[in-house]
């Protein structure tokens, strides 16, 4: 039996109220190897942060949890995170790529002013670089899923424990 390759992680990320104050983030990573299907939690959190850098901090976790280059699905409640990152192959944005190419390409800038979380993109930058594929996938928040429901969940204990 060949070993599945595809991970799917389910992040969330969030900070009450959104200007900087303490957040927290939450991922859930499914995979399946020869003993089974498998699933991961991991958080954390910050004392002083915005709801982007969570959202962010969530996806940056998930794939540094990752041992070894995979072929990755990504689903994120963020909007600003996946049309951000957008859809890569063997290093390579496709074609439908994210902003972040381009903010890349203008030295980390963007037309309407600074690119904020610029230490984030960066990391994200490289890391989606280091996998065979990643494709990232928006789902509507709050709607019932129940990964995202769970990644919320884990941001919200997060940000109350720190």
């Amino acid at each position: 039996m060949a070993l599945q390759r595809e991970i799917v992680i389910y992040t969330d990320g969030g900070c009450e109220p959104n200007h900087p104050w303490r957040g927290g983030w939450g991922v859930i990573l499914l995979f399946e190897n020869s003993q089974g299907q498998h699933e991961r939690t991991i958080a954390g959190g910050d004392r002083h942060t915005t709801n982007n850098r969570m959202e962010m901090t969530a996806i940056i976790k998930g794939i540094e949890a990752l041992s070894r280059p995979c072929d990755i699905l990504i689903y994120s409640d963020s909007q600003y995170v996946v049309k951000g990152t957008g859809n890569w192959n063997e290093g390579d944005p496709v074609h439908t790529t994210g902003w972040m190419v381009n903010w890349k390409k203008k030295g980390w800038k963007k037309s309407g002013g600074p690119l904020k979380n610029i230490d984030l993109w960066k990391k994200i930058d490289r890391l989606v670089r280091e996998h065979k594929s990643v494709q990232m996938k928006w789902i509507k928040g709050h709607a019932g899923n129940e990964y995202n429901e769970r990644c919320d969940t884990l941001a919200l204990e997060e940000r109350l424990r720190i």
